[in-house]
């Protein structure tokens, strides 16, 4: 029968062994150790980078957003100005501050050039009134001239299509020349225009104070002088003359 003996070690092994028992155990980075070993240096690099990145994405959105707060409410204005800045933006370096130059004269301007084309675009105006509308929304009443100008040259203005459109809106209203005089002299109108659109002894004059007196008085004879008094200053207040007067009014009837 075979007889194992039991291994005996050496010498060498035994301090092998002993040396082994006693050497400290690596430091782990998962168990909470400060060393890192090549692999998570460059994780963390790489982190950090995507930091920084992330950090410089969030400033230029700011100050996307403050420029489109301070252009409000434009929105097309405020979409060049955004793309205005995130360009300038990506060619500036760290810290540069960023210039957005805006003039104030000009863009108060085109407001006033934009709301005297609202004004034009719902009735005509005179260059009068809308001077005076303008000067009483402006606090710059330097530009108003200008924006009047540009809307002349421009053709949105006309006193001479004013002048042609009053005179035929207050004729069909039932007002005669004489009071359609008065207020297009009220309105900056030159008498050379209202000459020009206003001929008082036109037929269809005659014609309106005929329809203006029918509506008041009716087919009523008039029965004394204070009657047809009474009834042609109403007609002047219309703004007839005193020929269309007598041509509409009848005669006094006396019994």
């Amino acid at each position: 029968m075979r007889i194992i003996q039991p291994l005996r070690r050496s010498a060498n092994s035994k301090a092998e062994f002993s040396k082994s028992e006693t050497k400290e155990p690596k430091p782990n980075s998962e168990l909470g150790s400060n060393s890192l070993t090549p692999k998570n240096r460059d994780e963390c690099s790489s982190g950090k980078h995507e930091y920084q990145a992330n950090e410089s994405l969030d400033h230029t959105t700011r100050e996307r957003a403050t420029v489109a707060a301070e252009l409000a409410p434009g929105r097309k204005r405020r979409r060049s100005a955004l793309g205005h800045t995130f360009t300038h933006a990506n060619g500036q370096t760290a810290g540069e501050p960023l210039e957005l130059v805006v003039d104030p004269a000009k863009k108060e301007f085109n407001e006033l050039f934009a709301r005297g084309v609202r004004l034009l675009a719902m009735r005509e105006h005179s260059v009068k009134e809308i001077t005076s509308k303008l000067f009483d929304k402006s606090d710059r009443s330097d530009l108003v001239p200008a924006v009047v100008e540009d809307l002349l040259e421009k053709k949105y203005l006309s006193d001479e299509r004013f002048t042609e459109s009053y005179v035929r809106a207050r004729g069909n209203r039932g007002f005669g020349p004489v009071k359609i005089r008065t207020e297009l002299k009220s309105k900056g109108i030159s008498s050379v225009l209202i000459q020009e659109h206003l001929n008082e002894s036109a037929a269809h004059w005659f014609d309106s104070a005929a329809a203006q007196y029918q509506k008041k008085y009716g087919d009523a004879p008039v029965s004394d002088y204070n009657s047809w008094t009474k009834r042609a200053r109403f007609m002047q207040s219309r703004g007839f003359t005193m020929e269309h007067i007598h041509v509409t009014l009848p005669s006094v009837e006396f019994d």
